[in-house]
């Protein structure tokens, strides 16, 4: 029964992970965060909506131990405000994807155990479809 139920459960990632219209990629570049130049990474994945009438981008910012996430309603656009955040922190500002340039934009604030500091970042992304 659990065989069963782990072969469903793969081959409907398999599928959504699959799908012809979603994109993946992962952006890496440096920004000063709290008065130093540190390294800092977003992995997105932009897909259809739950309803399928709009598109949406899971997003995840990875600084450190810090792991941030949220999703953005790009069904407008590729830019606009989002919250990224795990039970403490959190990233409060703007993001905009530049499909052209394969470039990823933050700028806002981002608040870590407690601490706040401006993160402004343009971040090279690399397709992983």
């Amino acid at each position: 029964m659990k065989k069963v139920f782990v072969s469903i459960l793969f081959a409907g990632f398999l599928n959504t992970a699959m799908a012809g219209d979603s994109a993946s990629y992962t952006c890496i570049g440096s920004t000063t965060i709290f008065n130093q130049n540190k390294k800092i990474t977003v992995n997105l994945f932009e897909h259809r909506n739950s309803t399928g009438d709009g598109r949406e981008t899971e997003l995840t910012l990875i600084y450190g131990q810090y792991v941030l996430k949220g999703t953005f309603n790009n069904s407008d656009g590729s830019e606009g405000a989002v919250v990224l955040k795990d039970s403490k922190n959190n990233y409060k500002g703007n993001y905009s994807m530049s499909w052209s340039d394969s470039q990823v934009t933050l700028d806002g604030k981002i608040t870590l155990s407690g601490s706040v500091s401006t993160l402004n970042a343009v971040l090279d992304c690399e397709d992983l479809n």
